[in-house]
């Protein structure tokens, strides 16, 4: 090739060119996701924060598959996810404000812009609220072990039920994209 390519093949990829730069509103799924976020966030806080004074110095951080502690740590760990989950949210908080610099799988143009740009955002606010009830579950579980008021991840975190979240979950996620790319042609 002599030159940048600019014609598009298979209606894959973006023409050059600034895609249209607009801030649809948010939907009600959105919505509520934001808030499942939001009070996935503070319990995690506020786990951590109740169980903190009764925590001993070195609490477990690793499981196995049978949900039985097999990595232990300073206290100080059951701070990470808390940490990990309030930068995750700024961040994705932040990547939601600005739909145009994500990668879509269709063309964006004026007329679909607004409804892929909500979809984008969408797949993230959904993501980022089943991390955070995930992490709060994970976190409420490991407090209670370290304290002695449990004995394993229990029946949430068996393999059977690991593999359908690591399975399903990302099928779902995968169907749910090539549903939304099909309507958008």
């Amino acid at each position: 090739m002599n030159g940048p390519q600019t014609t598009l093949r298979q209606g894959w990829g973006q023409p050059p060119g600034p895609r249209p730069r607009i801030r649809p509103p948010r939907s009600s799924l959105e919505r509520f996701c934001v808030g499942v976020t939001v009070v996935g966030l503070l319990a995690l806080l506020a786990v951590t924060a109740w169980w903190w004074p009764q925590l001993p110095a070195t609490i477990p951080i690793h499981f196995g598959v049978n949900g039985q502690p097999n990595g232990y740590g300073s206290k100080a760990w059951i701070l990470f996810l808390p940490v990990l989950l309030l930068a995750m949210t700024i961040a994705f908080t932040a990547l939601a404000r600005y739909p145009w610099i994500f990668n879509y799988p269709v063309v964006i143009t004026p007329e679909n812009a607004e409804q892929n740009y909500r979809r984008g955002r969408t797949l993230l606010e959904v993501v980022n609220a089943v991390v955070a009830a995930l992490f709060a579950v994970i976190q409420w579980q490991t407090v209670r072990l370290a304290a002695g008021a449990a004995h394993d991840l229990g029946p949430a975190f068996s393999p059977l039920a690991i593999i359908l979240f690591v399975i399903l979950f990302p099928l779902a996620l995968i169907a749910l994209i090539a549903w939304w790319v099909s309507r958008s042609r």
